[in-house]
């Protein structure tokens, strides 16, 4: 299926969505999905929208009340939604419920239904739009909740209104979110008929029950049952075949009720191999995944389990792995008795400090084939860590690495081992952390080799240079005196990474006659005294000025 899947995938990058505005192109959203109005008293009380910006994020699916007048002062007015996340400073996809949510996705079942009744529902969304483009925090427009699985109608319905609200509002953008299942009968449908520019997944592996996912285990339990996962009851399968709106479901109970484990439309597939499969068909689209941190009870033997800490992190750098643009949280914060994913956020918090310092490199990347192998890191599902090969515009090379192991609480050592086009010209390569510009190892003319300490479910991402061992040399480098209380700037050039120069250090060598700035290399003289400049570059190439006397 793969391989029929890869052949075409050029053929859906040529008829992708609509061109990707710059206000997505440039954005890295840190994503929190609040089933209610951002003003709700649930489970926050007031609090709930300072809550989730203290944790580092900038983005928020919300709803609001479509029965209320637009600039309402109700608390889940369009209006009073808004305006909180204008002071805040959050971007908001907006969704309009129930207006769009039952009335248009619920309620009109066809295309041609849609048409017939398209200037009504045009009017209708009018004021909403009007009254959302006095925010800056409106981002997007929230036009489908899961439509792929609700048939190939209902996705051409969710298009129609896309389009509508493209018509009525040019300047933002416009996409729904729906089920990551089966690719060849939910994912590649939805591609085929909804031209976003963001593709936004429901990436949910950890089913407590009937499938029993073991910790760590990143395998779609919801494709089929495994021979090591429980097989459901009868009265959990008919329990199942009552969940309304779960279609996919039902398949799979009776796929495992019929006993057909090789059943092409209920297979089960880890999430780095469903990202494989899809990756290529989503053509130019930003892919933003919503990753699992809640439990939610379906039915009795029916439900989804709170991930651990380990894993939550796990599934962020596989998505980063995989050429995610973009990582969104999914919790069930109106339910106060399944409201366990307020213990995930020290980590998700956690996540994005350590992420916030790439997003401009993974905004750039694309996932190319992979030049390293590691080894290390694995667990009794995966018999190593993972590593996957990205590469920016100017054809830099980044690996990012992620420790599989979920279960231990101690570290993993991960070995990673990256063969390189031989260099002519470089003496070799080094492995570098693009956050700080640090040497983690150098290498051989042609192979990075180095040795990570990771905690479980841990990714880092490194930059491959080439190190041609050129000294870096500074301006100006004369005798010269400059009186006390005066500034004098040295610039440096050469070296290692010659294109960014945040990668310097800069110190004063000798008496300490003045500072100097470790970025910026403004030295500041403080009192009279002689002292010598000093730069080194990510490399370990060092260069030093002559004698600078401070009078």
């Amino acid at each position: 299926m793969l391989s029929s899947l890869l052949m075409g995938g050029a053929a859906f990058a040529k008829q992708a969505a609509e061109n990707i505005p710059e206000s997505i192109r440039n954005f890295f959203p840190f994503g929190m999905w609040y089933q209610g109005c951002l003003t709700d008293k649930g489970m926050y009380e007031p609090t709930m929208a300072d809550d989730i910006k203290a944790l580092g994020i900038n983005f928020v699916i919300a709803n609001a009340d479509s029965k209320l007048a637009p600039d309402s002062p109700e608390p889940r007015s369009l209006s009073s939604m808004l305006t909180l996340a204008d002071k805040l400073g959050l971007k908001v996809l907006v969704g309009l419920a129930p207006l769009v949510k039952t009335e248009i996705l619920a309620e009109i079942k066809t295309p041609e239904e849609f048409d017939a009744r398209r200037e009504e529902l045009k009017a209708k969304l009018a004021p909403f739009v009007a009254e959302a483009n006095k925010h800056p925090s409106l981002y997007a427009w929230w036009c489908g909740d899961e439509p792929n699985v609700k048939g190939k109608n209902v996705m051409m319905v969710a298009e129609k209104l896309r389009q509508l609200f493209v018509e009525m509002d040019p300047d933002t953008p416009s996409f729904c979110e729906g089920v990551w299942a089966v690719t060849e009968r939910d994912v590649k449908p939805w591609l085929e008929i909804i031209k976003e520019p963001v593709f936004m997944q429901e990436v949910y592996p950890f089913w407590n029950s009937p499938y029993k996912v073991g910790i760590g285990d990143f395998r779609y339990a919801a494709f089929k049952s495994p021979p090591d996962m429980l097989t459901p009851t009868q009265g959990e399968l008919a329990g199942a075949a009552n969940v309304a709106g779960l279609p996919g479901f039902q398949q799979g109970a009776a796929a495992v009720a019929a006993e057909k484990p090789k059943d092409k439309d209920w297979i089960n597939v880890d999430i780095v191999d469903q990202y494989r499969e899809v990756r290529p068909l989503i053509g130019e689209r930003r892919m933003w995944p919503w990753l699992q941190v809640f439990r939610e009870r379906i039915q009795p033997g029916w439900d989804w389990r709170i991930p651990t800490v380990a894993e939550a992190r796990c599934q962020a750098w596989i998505a980063l792995s995989q050429g995610s643009k973009g990582l969104g949280w999914f919790g069930y914060e109106y339910l106060r008795n399944t409201g366990d994913h307020v213990q995930m956020f020290p980590e998700i918090k956690s996540i994005i400090a350590a992420v916030n310092p790439l997003t401009d490199v993974l905004l750039d990347c694309k996932v190319v084939e992979n030049i390293a192998t590691v080894t290390g890191g694995g667990s009794r599902y995966y018999p190593n860590a993972l590593v996957e090969t990205l590469r920016d515009s100017n054809s830099t090379s980044y690996l990012i690495v992620v420790n599989r192991n979920c279960e231990e609480t101690g570290n993993s050592r991960v070995a990673v081992k990256a063969k390189l086009p031989k260099s002519v010209t470089a003496n070799r390569w080094l492995a570098v952390d693009p956050a700080t510009n640090a040497v983690l190892s150098p290498g051989t003319a042609n192979e990075v080799t180095l040795d990570l300490d990771l905690r479980p479910g841990e990714g880092r991402m490194i930059r491959l240079i080439e190190d041609y061992e050129s000294k870096p040399t500074i301006e100006p480098d004369i005798n010269t005196s400059i009186k006390v209380g005066e500034t004098l700037a040295f610039k440096a050039s050469g070296g290692v990474l010659t294109a960014k120069q945040t990668f310097l250090r800069w110190s004063v060598v000798g008496f300490p006659a003045g500072t100097i700035d470790p970025k910026t290399g403004v030295f500041k003289a403080l009192k009279p005294g002689q002292c010598t400049i000093w730069c080194r570059d990510a490399g370990g190439n060092s260069a030093f000025t002559r004698d600078i006397r401070v009078e």
